[in-house]
Order: structure tokens, then C-alpha cells, then sequence
């Protein structure tokens, strides 16, 4: 898993989404969270 704040290097968006849950660090883990 990558931390939330290496998501958000690339995806302002992560960090939002990441404070909902750390669904976003597993759809990155699954290599699906950088479709969005």
C-alpha cells in the first residue's frame, strides 16, 4: 500500500477521497484508483 500523501503527489483528488476511507489507497493497490 502507498501512503496517502504519495497518492496525493499525483491525485489532489486522493487526499479528499482518502479522508472519506483508504478506499483509495486500495483501488491504487489494485492498480484501478488511477482511472479516476
Amino acid at each position: 500500500k502507498l501512503p496517502i500523501l504519495v497518492l496525493n503527489l499525483w491525485d489532489e483528488d486522493a487526499l479528499p477521497s482518502a479522508l472519506r476511507g483508504e478506499k483509495v489507497g486500495t483501488l491504487v493497490n489494485d492498480g484501478g484508483g488511477m482511472s479516476t
